[in-house]
């Protein structure tokens, strides 16, 4: 898959995205890392349906040593990481994850949004 899947909302709109790259990877990466994209994938997508509102796009690229995994919304907000991580905080961890444990991520602006990505090395 390479085209942009509109998401529902919601809590099915964050499992359809897990099964998307689930499907996707399933076969092709190892256990581990296969959980790790759909771990970073929930958090951006959650992050998107949390603070941006309205329609939540996914694209999921496989290239030649990465996966690839973009987040499109109409926010023009680009995501803000916390400065200090609050363990009792529910929420507020997904952007230190993704430093963490994607190879590389980023967010930039575009037409009518922006665009949450992140790569993860094979």
């Amino acid at each position: 898959m390479s085209d942009d899947v509109l998401l529902g909302e919601g809590p099915a709109g964050l499992r359809r995205a897990r099964a998307l790259v689930r499907e996707r990877w399933g076969g092709t990466l190892p256990p581990d890392r296969l959980d790790t994209v759909v771990l970073l994938t929930s958090e951006v997508v959650t992050n998107a349906m949390l603070h941006a509102g309205g329609t939540v796009r996914l694209r999921l690229r496989g290239l030649p040593d990465r996966v690839r995994v973009e987040v499109r919304d109409r926010s023009p907000r680009l995501p803000q990481q916390r400065r200090v991580l609050d363990v009792e905080r529910v929420s507020g961890r997904g952007l230190h994850l993704l430093r963490q444990l994607a190879s590389r991520s980023g967010a930039d602006l575009e037409a009518g949004g922006k665009v949450v990505w992140f790569e993860v090395a094979d």
